[in-house]
């Protein structure tokens, strides 16, 4: 959905965002999963939803937004890592949704998939060696299981994350009754 205001997509934006910075926060007070680099990736949860909610757009800057923040919080690599996968994983879902009818399992299985894939190619560019392939099989169960787990925690947060996409919206396009505009008048002529 299109907005209007810009005021607005800022702020939508800037609501998906702490969401998502949330959810990374209270991901990494988790126990550590015993693989090295696997995540479940709760703030994917956000993105996913801007991008079948808003489109493109708005998924790509939730990306961008989400690996700026990885940037600052945990180093140029990590910000890296963060960037490239996000972007990457938010662009394959999109042109999922765009030519096919897939389940939300699917399209998480395939950002999951697409996300750890480049990750992997950043961490061979950054250590200048191709060892890090033996690492695939190990990436590719990841992104199974977490994706299962993501497109499961969105099928249950789509109603509420729904919710508040439509009391923006109708914040939004509230159009001011004839009483309001004449307090607005009033207060303006003081």
């Amino acid at each position: 959905m299109k907005t209007k205001n810009p005021a607005y997509f800022v702020a939508r934006m800037a609501l998906l965002f702490a969401l998502a910075a949330l959810l990374s926060f209270l991901e990494g007070m988790l126990p550590a999963l015993p693989l090295p680099g696997v995540k479940l990736g709760l703030a994917h949860i956000v993105t996913m939803y801007t991008l079948f909610a808003f489109g493109i757009r708005e998924g790509a800057i939730l990306a961008l937004l989400r690996g700026g923040l990885a940037f600052f919080t945990r180093g140029a690599v990590a910000g890296l890592l963060s960037l490239t996968g996000g972007v990457l994983s938010a662009l394959v879902i999109f042109c999922l949704l765009r030519s096919t009818h897939c389940s939300f399992w699917l399209l998480s299985v395939c950002g999951a998939l697409t996300h750890n894939l480049s990750q992997l190619v950043v961490s061979m560019l950054v250590i200048g060696s191709s060892v890090v392939v033996y690492y695939i099989p190990i990436l590719m169960l990841s992104a199974l299981v977490t994706g299962t787990l993501t497109a499961v925690l969105l099928r249950g947060t789509l109603p509420a994350l729904s919710r508040i996409s439509s009391e923006l919206e109708r914040i939004e396009y509230h159009v001011p009754s004839q009483r309001e505009k004449d307090k607005r008048r009033d207060r303006s002529s003081r």
